[in-house]
């Protein structure tokens, strides 16, 4: 079944008029791999034979090393059927992540839908850097951990499940998003020790709250015409978790402010930003009253994480 797509998106009706353009009849694993990735390659030139291998494989729930061994193996014709569609999804533009429902990040795969964003490599430095920082506490140090514009609970999960003693809040504004952060809790049995808020920001968290780390990855795409460099990232992930106002900045201000009242002291605030947005959200950053903010790059070389400490004599020394 398609997924509901944002509107002025491919829907499914036309995922299924270009799936008629397919072969009706497969016969062999290979032939359906091999059918899958000349289609995909006319729409997705970049990685067609391992889309097709991911699309076949999950539906198929076979591994990789299979696909590759056995491509004489007989495909079931009903498996075939459903195979065409989600391949003319994927053509249209759909993330392969929507459309098989999961996303490997940090080492662990994700539930996702189009109410979250699908998680990104980059943003996996978000959690090294956090890592980094709580494997620099003394030991132990058991801390509060919030991650604010929680998504599918990535971050939140990833850091849970590498830091066992820490306990983690993780919070968002959309209730659909928190439905599949909560899938994947409970997939990680995660309950006692990853904890969902909804409301804005930090409007859920109680006053006299203190965290020894906060993270987000918040919207910060610009309104002003400017637009990410995948065009099918607005057209099919959710506008609530990529747009922030007229400069993409508005909801990285609003953490800024707030987050020196959240922090414990010598406490650290990591957050994602936009391509050109390091010089403005520093600035952001140092005014709200933190320190030693830092600029980390991505893969790419392009400023990616912001990160600061909470003034304190006592930093680096929770």
């Amino acid at each position: 079944m398609c997924s509901k797509p944002p509107a002025g998106s491919a829907n499914c009706a036309e995922a299924a008029a270009l799936a008629e353009q397919l072969p009706l009849d497969i016969q062999s694993l290979g032939d359906a791999l091999s059918a899958a990735a000349l289609f995909i390659k006319r729409y997705q030139p970049e990685s067609p034979r391992l889309e097709a291998e991911i699309i076949i494989g999950e539906l198929w729930h076979k591994s990789p090393e299979f696909l590759f061994a056995h491509p004489e193996a007989a495909f079931p014709s009903e498996l075939w059927q459903q195979a065409r569609l989600k391949i003319a999804r994927r053509c249209l533009g759909e993330p392969i992540a929507y459309i098989i429902g999961r996303r490997e990040f940090f080492g662990h795969a994700f539930k996702v839908t189009p109410a979250t964003l699908v998680p990104r490599p980059e943003t996996e430095i978000l959690v090294e850097k956090a890592l980094e920082e709580i494997t620099a506490w003394p030991s132990p140090a058991p801390a509060d951990i919030l991650d604010l514009c929680t998504g599918s609970g990535n971050i939140a999960i990833s850091l849970a499940l590498a830091v066992p003693h820490c306990q983690v809040w993780a919070q968002d504004i959309s209730e659909a998003a928190l439905e599949v952060a909560q899938a994947n809790v409970d997939h990680y049995s995660l309950q006692n020790r990853v904890h969902l808020l909804g409301g804005n920001l930090f409007s859920q968290i109680a006053p006299a709250q203190r965290f020894a780390i906060i993270t987000a990855n918040p919207p910060y795409i610009s309104r002003d015409g400017s637009l990410p460099p995948d065009p099918n990232v607005c057209r099919y992930e959710p506008e609530l978790a990529l747009f922030a106002g007229s400069d993409g900045l508005d909801i990285i201000r609003s953490i800024a402010v707030q987050a020196p009242r959240f922090l414990l002291p010598g406490g650290r605030l990591f957050m994602e930003i936009g391509c050109g947005q390091a010089e403005q959200a520093t600035e952001i950053i140092s005014q709200a009253g933190l320190e030693e903010v830092q600029i980390t790059q991505d893969l790419q070389n392009l400023p990616r994480i912001v990160s600061a400490r909470l003034n304190s004599k006592h930093t680096g020394k929770l």
